[in-house]
């Protein structure tokens, strides 16, 4: 047993963020309170993390952490951090800080 560790999330993990959202019932997306209709498309969300991952941290619109567990990803969390107001000044902005626990999916395929 390795035990726990929280990291960086790498981008060519982002797919557990993706899949996370893609694959969840509609009723589990209500709970979170997002429209499915909004998610972007696979592809293209990949895409915005490779160009996000491409920038210095300082200038990234999200950092993404990974939690493991004895070497086997368990979870992931996304802080969005930069944004500009309406005067186009940058700003730091609130992330949710909500721990997203992977789970093999169930028949029912909500995650809780």
């Amino acid at each position: 047993m390795t035990g726990a560790l929280v990291r960086p999330l790498r981008l060519d993990e982002v797919g557990v963020r993706i899949d996370y959202f893609h694959d969840a019932t509609d009723e589990y997306l209500l709970k979170l309170g997002v429209d499915r209709a909004l998610l972007p498309d696979r592809d293209a969300w990949r895409s915005s993390y490779a160009e996000d991952f491409s920038r210095p941290l300082p200038e990234r619109d999200t950092y993404n952490l990974a939690w493991e567990l004895d070497g086997r990803l368990i979870g992931f969390r996304t802080r969005g951090f930069r944004g500009e107001d309406a005067k186009g000044s940058s700003r730091r902005r609130r992330g949710r800080h909500t721990f997203r626990p992977l789970r093999d999916p169930g028949p029912e395929r909500v995650r809780s």
